[in-house]
């Protein structure tokens, strides 16, 4: 049997700074696959109170230690990440050849230095480089 290896050369994200939901043009046209995630939908939809609180537990529980205190401060207070949670998250996988899969996630962005000082600190060994007015982060 034949064995196909998937190698993720390139993961990608693009962090766009601009008006409602225009992060989605980041998404290249040749894109196999496109998923889009509304976050604030899916939390009022989330209900009780006592199922947040059981996802934030369980969110915790598989966090590394080093990076405890700074889940529970996004926990707290969703916008620390810089992130526009308000709008649509979208994510496009674009597959050239069995060994080139690329993955774009686009998200709107409130507060650029905030977003890129949040992934410095989770990952100090990412590379994030300035493209017109976006991030592309690559491992």
């Amino acid at each position: 049997m034949k064995k196909i290896i998937f190698l993720l050369t390139i993961v990608t994200i693009l962090f766009a700074s601009c008006s409602k939901n225009e992060h989605v043009y980041s998404i290249p046209k040749d894109a196999a696959l496109t998923v889009s995630i509304d976050p604030a939908s899916l939390l009022s939809k989330m209900g009780a109170s006592n199922d947040l609180q059981h996802i934030e537990n369980a969110l915790l529980q598989q966090t590394p230690s080093e990076h405890q205190e700074l889940v529970k401060k996004l926990l707290q207070d969703p916008t620390y990440c810089g992130l526009k949670l308000d709008q649509r998250i979208y994510n496009g996988v674009v597959i050239k050849n069995e060994y080139e899969i690329y993955n774009v996630l686009a998200l709107a962005v409130n507060d650029k230095e905030q977003l890129k000082s949040l992934l410095l600190e989770l990952d100090n060994s990412v590379n994030i480089e300035t493209f017109n007015d976006s991030y592309v982060m690559t491992p």
